[in-house]
């Protein structure tokens, strides 16, 4: 029954995106022209391999994962998608930085990498480019996925974690404090994927939210 569950998650899910509604899209011939329609999981992955394959000499794909990662907040999703295409950093130092946190896993080289493409301290946009790199081990952080994990992460901690269960709250944060004290957000995208390394969390319920990742989903009336 699970896994009928999962291949039909997998299956019904659908994000489309039009990236010709960025408002910029004309300065940046022969990028933001694609549409994502039917926004089925393969149409993501495909969107996922694109930026796989440009990101490490094209600023303007980093722009792209932007306005995907946005494109349902009409209000920020061109503001902050040209703040991308504004860095004043090379592709290939991006992509770098991205390894770095990747490879490392850590709360700073997190900041680090965050900081060459954002001055506010935004969280889950800068998290959807290491999900896009490595799916298969970083899952997607969006609100849906906070509250679920606030709400059930005490039920999937045991000794083995070190540390204290997840905090409950009522708040769903999405910056870092004016003192730079811890981050709900990125907390729950360490303590997540430290539980699915130990076995606490399966696969399915880290990659909920993201349907490029090969071997799970989780029916969205389960978050």
């Amino acid at each position: 029954m699970a896994t009928e569950t999962w291949a039909r998650a997998l299956d019904e899910y659908r994000y489309p995106v039009d990236f010709t509604r960025f408002t910029g899209a004309g300065a940046h011939p022969s990028w933001f022209d694609l549409d994502t329609e039917p926004g089925n999981r393969l149409k993501t992955m495909e969107f996922e391999a694109r930026f796989r394959e440009q990101a490490r000499h094209r600023l303007e794909v980093w722009g792209e994962v932007a306005f995907w990662k946005l494109y349902t907040m009409p209000l920020v999703r061109n503001g902050t998608t040209q703040q991308v295409l504004d860095v004043r950093v090379r592709p290939n130092e991006l992509w770098s930085a991205c390894m770095d946190y990747i490879e490392e896993e850590s709360r700073n080289s997190f900041s680090t990498f965050r900081s060459k493409l954002f001055s506010a301290p935004v969280v889950a946009t800068a998290a959807t480019f290491p999900a896009f790199i490595c799916p298969e081990r970083f899952p997607m952080v969006d609100t849906q996925i906070t509250r679920w994990a606030l709400k059930n992460g005490h039920c999937h901690c045991y000794s083995g974690i070190n540390g204290p269960d997840l905090e409950q709250g009522s708040r769903v944060a999405v910056r870092e404090g004016p003192q730079g004290e811890p981050l709900a957000v990125h907390r729950i995208l360490d303590r997540l994927v430290s539980l699915h390394r130990a076995g606490a969390v399966s696969a399915h319920r880290l990659r909920v939210a993201h349907p490029g990742c090969r071997d799970g989903g989780l029916h969205s009336a389960e978050i």
